[in-house]
């Protein structure tokens, strides 16, 4: 399988613990991990889509002060869960829906067919991270990109997102129609895709499912999740000059890691984590 364009990495406080959730519960499998013995992160694949998640660690001896200080930060994320939902396509979505049930996952929507085309469940992972789990309600148009692990993000204000993600990182918006007047947008960067979407007023009355998700999501806004998005870049250096020249807040600046990726990290205006990469 190839590396897909963008690949959420989730934080956790017990990576045993996730790592029996997310294979054990929702069926994914194990591409590496990191140390061979007793390891602290991986790469978990489902199908033709790609998670990481690796143990929250704040160590002086393994990273220097300013990662520290991110990782004190994804402590305080941790008990968050953040306002944000990771769309993952996955063939048989009710067989999925009840291995998942049996595993013990606490389901927060149960499956159904949406009019937007996708026939979905969404559940807590044990950090309280949404997973939406969906498929294609009819075969995929001929000659379209294919839909892996998209990040969608809840945002205070739409326009201002989506003026950012096109000014400062280099996304276009799918949708044609003038941001003001939207409520959901798609932008993409190449293969690399994420959702933007703003709540709806509180409608305690109204059933609908975009409601639903306001009223599970309104507690969280503002509280980002632990976890970050990498996005894959031919040229990182060129992109964090155009992303800092445009007034991006930069936490961590361009660096070769030891795991053979040359990567420097963003936070958008809602506080969500963006890291673009390139391999060594």
């Amino acid at each position: 399988m190839s590396d897909p364009a963008i690949t959420p990495h989730l934080w956790v406080r017990d990576f045993s613990k996730s790592l029996a959730f997310f294979t054990d519960a929702l069926g994914f499998e194990v591409a590496q991990t990191f140390p061979r013995e007793d390891p602290k992160w991986a790469e978990l694949a489902l199908e033709r889509s790609r998670l990481m998640i690796s143990s929250h660690n704040e160590n002086p001896q393994v990273y220097e002060e300013r990662r520290n200080e991110i990782m004190r930060e994804v402590a305080r994320r941790l008990d968050q869960g953040g306002a944000m939902t990771i769309y993952i396509r996955a063939k048989n979505v009710n067989e999925r829906y009840e291995r998942a049930k049996a595993g013990g996952a606490k389901i927060v929507f149960e499956p159904k067919d949406e009019s937007y085309g996708l026939r979905e469940f969404t559940l807590e992972t044990p950090e309280g991270l949404c997973l939406s789990f969906y498929d294609l309600l009819k075969p995929p148009v001929e000659g379209s990109r294919p839909r892996l692990a998209a990040p969608h993000f809840f945002v205070r204000d739409l326009a201002k997102s989506v003026d950012y993600y096109r000014g400062v990182l280099g996304f276009e918006p799918e949708e044609k129609e003038p941001a003001e007047s939207m409520v959901f947008c798609h932008v993409r960067k190449g293969d690399a895709r994420m959702m933007l979407e703003t709540l709806p007023d509180d409608g305690a009355d109204d059933t609908s499912r975009r409601h639903a998700w306001a009223r599970h999501v309104r507690a969280r806004q503002g509280l980002p999740p632990a976890m970050t998005v990498y996005v894959g870049e031919k040229d990182v250096d060129a992109h964090f000059s155009r992303a800092k020249a445009a007034g991006g807040k930069i936490l961590l600046e361009p660096a070769d890691e030891r795991w053979h990726l040359r990567e420097y990290t963003i936070e958008d205006p809602d506080g969500f984590w963006i890291v673009f990469h390139q391999p060594l």
